[in-house]
């Protein structure tokens, strides 16, 4: 347990670093597994939005950052770490084009198998 430990702490740390430094795609093409999977916080209905697969996290993170003029911050908190599990805060500042400022504030979750992140949950 102790060593499943260790490896989860690594890549927690090195998969922060990369989204501290605003590299999503990079830390997600170094760390996630081709079969990830992605969860979404509910929306107002209470249903929650899931993809499957690198390639549409990929087509995911590409619509957002479509739609994203600006990045005014983006902020991480150190991780929390729990056998196969890390969590740590985030937030960014940013504007989206057309409409103006925004802000996202969320816990991220994430999964470690055989040393890629295989499950990545958003909450709010």
């Amino acid at each position: 347990m102790e060593r499943l430990k260790d490896s989860t702490r690594e890549i927690a740390a090195k998969f922060i670093q990369l989204v501290s430094a605003g590299q999503f795609e990079k830390a997600q093409k170094e760390f996630f597994s081709p079969d990830v999977v992605s969860i979404e916080f509910p929306d107002a209905d209470g249903h929650c939005s899931e993809v499957y697969g690198m390639a549409a996290v990929t087509a995911k993170r590409e619509e957002f950052q479509a739609i994203v003029e600006s990045v005014e911050g983006l902020k991480t908190s150190a991780p929390l770490i729990q056998g196969d599990v890390f969590a740590f805060e985030f937030e960014l500042n940013f504007t989206v084009k057309s409409v103006g400022p925004q802000r996202i504030a969320e816990i991220c979750v994430y999964q470690v198998r055989d040393g890629k992140i295989v499950k990545e949950q958003f909450l709010n």
